[in-house]
């Protein structure tokens, strides 16, 4: 399933404002959540702004900062309700302020420690709870911990993590289906990547990732998990140039470091989707890149936009969505909507039968699969929204029917989508009121 490319959508103001700083977050069905600093002057950034994609609709974007001054880094999430929580640092007071979203409008913003904290990550647990990683300039830069109580409109005592010698920064957080946390940060005491995890128990010691260039620089590392718990990091490695590399845990051991690209590399981001494919989005030479990673290794990278872009990605599910600044300052969106809606496709050589039907409020998928792997079956309304979907895991080669519940599904035309490792099938179907 390879990214389609849309135009720009312009989300910034265009009345002499920039923007910069892209953070996205992802619901269940298709929509996504975005916020980017915003300012008139050439340095300090004075707003937050949010903005909600419903279907194809990007309503006009809200200040949901108060315009607080000096804004950096913002972070967002979403708890079990699908509510969006917002992070962001103060840089000039070295602290960090967060807002929630409260039906149409926002809270005002609330420090979210007393003490300092800047550049904050979030991420979501199952249970919708939102955990929050930072890193603290009063302790040599190092990082912490801490999760947002939403009873009481604040956040847990914060508990560190690691300390270096010198400072430490760059973090990145992920949680898997356990719940367990993984984070990664760079140590400019040794110029390399460090990751800890959180079964539950609390922070274990921090271990380095292999290091493809011991002495040169390894930065902004981002973290993932796929539906194994298993963790996947990139960077940004600065040896006689800026290179791309990735590196994934199996079975306790970091696999050699893989580089992903022939050219310069900024700003790599990373997510997984529900097949288990990985996709990086990097700022390359000369536009924004993405590659993603397929049974046999890694495709080749490919252009979403020829523009120097800061890029931000995130899957929900199957789709996966990029957020990215422009060259102008610009805020543009994309992606790789609903291979096949509308008609049958299948890609790959081996063919796939694939048929469904409906009756009392259920859904019969009937296919065939002439090689074992990794089944996604989804269902997606006319608009192109996801309704339902359920990751099959590994299968294998032969006949194959499966059962949804449609209770839940309103009446109207439907696409039912099949993702294998050998192509996509999409089937057409109606249900009845």
């Amino acid at each position: 399933m390879r990214l389609n490319t849309f135009a720009a959508f312009a989300l910034a103001l265009s009345q002499g404002y920039v923007a910069n700083s892209p953070a996205i977050a992802a619901e269940p069905g298709g929509n996504v959540h975005v916020v980017w600093t915003e300012t008139q002057a050439s340095h300090y950034w004075d707003k937050i702004m949010y903005a909600r994609r419903d279907g194809d609709t990007w309503p006009v974007p809200m200040n949901i900062s108060r315009d607080s001054g000096d804004i950096r880094t913002p972070a967002i999430a979403l708890d079990g309700n699908g509510v969006p929580l917002v992070v962001w640092s103060e840089e000039s007071y070295a602290q960090m302020r967060y807002v929630r979203n409260i039906g149409d409008t926002w809270s005002v913003s609330k420090l979210c420690f007393p003490n300092n904290g800047i550049t904050p990550r979030l991420a979501s647990d199952s249970r919708g709870q939102i955990h929050l990683l930072f890193e603290d300039l009063a302790h040599q830069g190092g990082i912490w911990y801490s999760f947002y109580i939403a009873e009481a409109d604040s956040w847990a005592t914060p508990t560190r993590v690691a300390l270096g010698v010198w400072t430490l920064g760059w973090s990145s957080l992920a949680i898997d289906r356990f719940d367990h946390l993984h984070a990664v940060w760079m140590d400019w005491g040794t110029y390399g990547i460090d990751y800890a995890f959180n079964n539950g128990t609390g922070w274990s010691a921090p271990t380095p990732l292999p290091d493809p260039a011991p002495g040169d620089y390894s930065c902004e590392p981002r973290i993932t998990v796929d539906t194994a718990a298993r963790p996947h990091v990139v960077w940004q490695e600065r040896s006689a140039g800026y290179w791309l590399y990735y590196s994934a845990m199996v079975a306790d051991t970091w696999t050699p470091p893989r580089k992903l690209c022939s050219q310069n590399a900024f700003g790599p981001a990373i997510c997984c989707d529900s097949f288990d494919r990985l996709h990086v989005v990097w700022d390359g030479e000369d536009g924004l890149q993405h590659v993603q990673s397929e049974d046999t290794g890694w495709a080749s990278p490919e252009y979403i936009v020829k523009d120097t872009a800061q890029g931000e990605i995130a899957a929900d599910r199957s789709i996966v969505h990029v957020l990215w600044r422009d060259s102008h300052w610009n805020i543009g969106y994309s992606n790789n909507g609903v291979p096949g809606v509308g008609e049958a496709t299948n890609t790959g050589s081996s063919p796939i039968r694939f048929r469904v039907a409906t009756s009392a409020g259920r859904l019969e998928a009937n296919f065939s699969l002439s090689v074992a792997g990794r089944v996604v079956l989804s269902v997606f309304d006319a608009t192109g929204r996801c309704a339902l979907e359920r990751n099959l895991g590994m299968l294998g080669a032969g006949v194959h029917t499966v059962e949804l519940r449609l209770d839940s599904v309103p009446a109207g035309l439907y696409f039912g989508l099949l993702s294998t490792n050998a192509g996509n099938k999409v089937a057409k179907f109606a249900i009845v009121g």
